[in-house]
């Protein structure tokens, strides 16, 4: 399984009714990966503040054509859990939340309910850059920031596992000097 750091994490949530998955949550709008015509996703991410990443989300239904604006993998943060979507239409943008069209590519294995995953998108399609100048940022650059947030988010989360482990490793030190 390929690493996932740089994609967005959230919680899959699986109900299967069309509607706010909640702050972090992203679920289907079917029992599995294979039978879904739509996913919602939370425009806040999964963290300890959960940053709103809405302006990301939006960019998800802006380029390639109707039939294919990109492509969602949706990826388990801890198992060999995998769910591969094209985005196609035009997104739904809610209230705390989006509707995506998508259609299934291929999968493998189920997500369990709450369980952490991380989201990559890849918009089809060119890219185009920014002509110099012109002072307005395409989506590509929004995209590229939500990405950043990300990535920030994600340092700050490993900063506290590693903290945790060096409190956890100083208070077996002290124990083992107790007992030695």
């Amino acid at each position: 399984m390929t690493d996932q750091i740089g994609g967005i994490p959230w919680r899959f949530d699986a109900k299967t009714t069309r509607g706010d998955p909640g702050g972090g949550g992203l679920s289907y709008n079917a029992k599995s990966a294979d039978e879904t015509t739509v996913i919602c996703v939370s425009h806040a991410m999964l963290g300890k503040r959960n940053p709103d990443v809405s302006q990301y989300v939006a960019t998800w239904d802006a380029g390639g054509t109707a039939d294919n604006r990109g492509t969602l993998v949706i990826t388990s943060a801890t198992r060999d859990t995998v769910a591969i979507f094209t985005v196609k239409g035009t997104a739904t943008h809610k209230p705390g939340y989006s509707e995506i069209p998508v259609t299934p590519v291929q999968s493998f294995d189920a997500f369990e309910n709450r369980e952490a995953i991380t989201v990559q998108f890849s918009q089809a399609g060119e890219i185009i850059a920014p002509e110099p100048g012109n002072g307005t940022p395409s989506a590509d650059v929004s995209a590229l920031q939500a990405q950043i947030v990300a990535i920030a988010a994600e340092v700050a989360t490993l900063k506290d596992q590693v903290s945790a482990i060096q409190q956890a490793m100083a208070a077996l030190v002290i124990e083992a000097s107790k007992k030695g």
